[in-house]
């Protein structure tokens, strides 16, 4: 546990200094090692939006999102926030869908979910 701890403490210390790329590596890296791992998956995909690198980041909160037996899973709010940030063609219509199943299946992140849909 204490290598992969340490491994999560320098790839954030990485990220919060500005090494955006190294951060990357380490977080891939641990991916790699451990895919079950969800933090890792949530800090690879955080990461990859700094350089606007949205297909990867979707890559990893997709990933995430589909993780069985979390009991708090933050991927799909994730998921919807990075299609919003992205705003190609198609994300608003695919945003929409995933903040409706947010609220219908009662996932992370319903309550700003139903207000995004009031909005929209």
């Amino acid at each position: 546990m204490g290598s992969t701890q340490d491994s999560l403490q320098k790839g954030l210390a990485l990220y919060n200094n500005g090494n955006l790329n190294e951060a990357l590596q380490i977080f891939e890296s641990m991916v790699k090692r451990d895919s079950i791992n969800d933090a890792t998956k949530k800090y690879a995909g955080t990461v990859s939006l700094s350089p606007n690198n949205y297909d990867k980041a979707l890559y990893y909160f997709s990933w995430l999102e589909n993780q069985p037996d979390l009991y708090r899973n933050p991927g799909k709010i994730y998921h919807t926030l990075t299609l919003l940030q992205r705003n190609n063609i198609g994300d608003s219509v695919k945003t929409k869908a995933l903040l409706k199943e947010m609220v219908e299946d009662d996932l992370e992140g319903k309550e700003d979910a139903a207000r995004w849909l009031k909005k929209r």
